[in-house]
């Protein structure tokens, strides 16, 4: 077989590798490596030098003697191999455990440690350099050849680690380090129960992705083959194609480069309109969609993290949410990056004692106050294991700012699309600009949100939420805000709705309320509440007492306000700083009391009447 023949059949076997030209020794011609699926014709045929595959043992062998000593040992351990010629002044052995992908980086070292001590090879090769096969050596320019093939079957591990470790007799102990000390090889030695069939399997695919580079059909042969060998019950195949192909689209794999692989993408017309009509089912009804990414978000204390705490709350307890039916679910992960702990035990505690829950119990809720920027893929093996996963709040999550395009994209590829892909439902909280909220029109409320544009391309759904009124009265404060909704990319039947915070502090709750839908437009409570102070003042009052007396709303605003209402002829200006009713509104007003006045001494009057 020739050196080109050789590097493609390796390639489709097992996946991408890297590749390196020297012409001579510590003369290198390319400056680093390259990976095979990225080199040219011309640049594979230069190449005289490649990776040790993370599925391979190599055994670098100086003299003919120990060459025939290893070759009784590993008859006798029954292992499979090829033995070359190296061109320079030795022999190699190369071993493949197509399994060894599976294991920790750690654990894949200290097997090739304890291997070669055994057999009193070369140390230097459990990683790095390997001369290519069926090429000239870039030391000798002599041909590295082939001198047997001893072919019994796959190597398999973890029995093939056992033979290692007994007949081998190896001291130090093979100790796993996946999950407190339980690893993948040791639950696939019996099986897998409900529960952590899509994390584990997620987990062996990604391994088989990042480390040997196999494309999606290779992954899913292999994957299906744990599920119905180990899963108890296996997962439909579906589920598996959906594992898989999340793994694939994974950054930190190696992509593969074949012409397949891109016809695939390709999909007709004709295909699309004759599949079924997708639909969706909600966690909280016409409110939340499953297997979508939503985006909450409000300006500071505009109650964004208390209304998804709520959510969660209300779905992990199987109540409902604003008068919305929930479907209660017992599996939701809230990464929390904006407050502690402690900072939600009191938090938590006032809103279960507002639903007249439980304080002390509430099942299916996890949290989690970090997130590992730098290793998004522990933080998605995590992740994937819960079916509704919270972000609050999103700019936390991000490696970088929030304005980048690239960083956004980043993000989405290497964290939320997989769980997308694996019909993860995300809930995220974030912030909106530093603007005026009355200055923007309920409708356009997209343009509110913080960060680049490819934030919004990346959610299905949002919502904004703007608080309209705050009272106070003694130890209980109440807010009306407004739930706006604002992307929709399905087309779903969602609603804008008004829904009702009360805080009291006395009996120490906290209850969210449905009030009404629609919204409660800013300009006529602003109007209303600027009337209500010239009312009480006799119709007369200053500035600095309206503005004074409304703390919801920017001075700006309110003189933006007072000046619409002059010309509505509501209000006048009587002079500098000082306004007051006009004429035509207190005739109306005095008629408006004068008429109920009279109405409710007709009902005075119809009561007294004798039965």
């Amino acid at each position: 077989m020739q050196s080109e023949e050789f590097l493609k059949a390796l390639y489709e076997r097992h996946g991408d590798f890297r590749l390196h030209y020297m012409r001579g020794e510590n003369n290198p011609i390319w400056n680093g490596w390259k990976f095979y699926s990225h080199c040219t014709e011309h640049e594979r045929n230069e190449a005289n030098l490649r990776e040790i595959m993370s599925n391979e043992i190599i055994l670098d062998i100086d003299n003919p003697e120990q060459l025939t000593e290893i070759e009784n040992k590993l008859e006798k351990l029954n292992l499979s191999y090829t033995e070359w010629n190296t061109g320079s002044r030795g022999f190699h052995i190369r071993l493949v455990f197509p399994d060894l992908v599976l294991c920790p980086e750690e654990q894949c070292k200290l097997i090739r440690e304890y291997v070669i001590a055994e057999f009193g090879t070369d140390p230097k090769k459990k990683t790095g350099l390997l001369a290519i096969e069926n090429k000239p050596h870039f030391k000798t320019g002599k041909l590295k050849t082939l001198i047997k093939t001893i072919d019994i079957g796959d190597n398999k591990l973890p029995s093939g680690v056992k033979l290692f470790l007994d007949g081998l007799k190896i001291i130090t102990p093979y100790k796993p380090n996946i999950d407190s000390n339980v690893s993948i090889l040791q639950k696939l030695k019996d099986s897998i129960p409900q529960g952590e069939r899509n994390g584990l399997l997620f987990k062996l695919a990604c391994s088989f992705r990042s480390r040997g580079g196999y494309g999606e059909e290779f992954i899913f042969t292999q994957i299906e083959a744990v599920n119905q060998a180990m899963c108890k019950p296996p997962l439909e195949k579906k589920e598996i194609q959906t594992i898989v192909k999340s793994a694939c689209k994974y950054e930190a794999g190696i992509p593969l480069a074949d012409d397949t692989h891109i016809k695939s993408r390709i999909i007709t017309g004709t295909s699309i309109i004759s599949g079924e009509e997708p639909t969706f089912d909600y966690f909280i009804e016409n409110v939340i969609p499953m297997g979508t990414v939503t985006l909450i978000g409000g300006r500071p204390g505009a109650f964004k993290s208390m209304l998804c705490l709520d959510s969660a709350i209300s779905i992990a307890l199987g109540k409902t949410f604003l008068n919305f039916n929930t479907k209660q679910n017992k599996s939701i992960l809230y990464y929390d990056l904006e407050n502690s702990d402690k900072a939600l035990h009191s938090r938590m505690k006032y809103i279960l004692r507002g639903m007249d829950a439980d304080i002390m119990k509430i099942d299916g809720l996890n949290f989690c106050f970090d997130f590992d920027k730098n290793n998004m893929r522990k933080e998605l093996t995590q992740a994937i294991e819960y079916d509704i996963i919270y972000l609050d709040s999103f700019r936390r999550f991000l490696k970088g700012d929030e304005n980048d395009s690239a960083v956004i994209d980043d993000f989405f590829k290497n964290f939320l699309k997989p769980l997308v892909d694996a019909k993860k439902t995300i809930i995220m909280v974030h912030h909106f600009r530093k603007r005026k909220l009355e200055d923007v029109d309920d409708e356009d409320i997209m343009e509110s949100f913080r960060g680049s544009s490819d934030i919004l391309a990346i959610i299905d759904v949002s919502y904004g939420l703007k608080i309209a009124n705050e009272t106070v009265r003694d130890n209980i404060t109440q807010f009306d805000v407004n739930l706006i909704k604002g992307k929709n990319r399905h087309g779903l039947p969602l609603k804008s709705v008004i829904f009702n915070v009360v805080k009291n502090d006395f009996h120490k709750t906290t209850s969210i309320k449905f009030k009404e839908f629609g919204f409660i437009d800013f300009h006529e409570v602003l109007k209303q509440q600027i009337l209500d102070i010239l009312i009480k003042n006799d119709g007369t009052t200053t500035r600095r007492n309206i503005v004074k007396g409304i703390k919801t709303y920017s001075a700006p605003s309110i003189d933006r306000t007072i000046k619409q209402m002059i010309e509505d002829g509501t209000i006048q200006r009587i002079k500098a700083g000082i306004y007051g009713l006009t004429e035509e509104y207190r005739e109306s007003n005095i008629y408006d009391n004068n008429d109920k006045r009279n109405n409710d001494d007709d009902d005075d009057k119809h009561d007294k009447l004798p039965m």
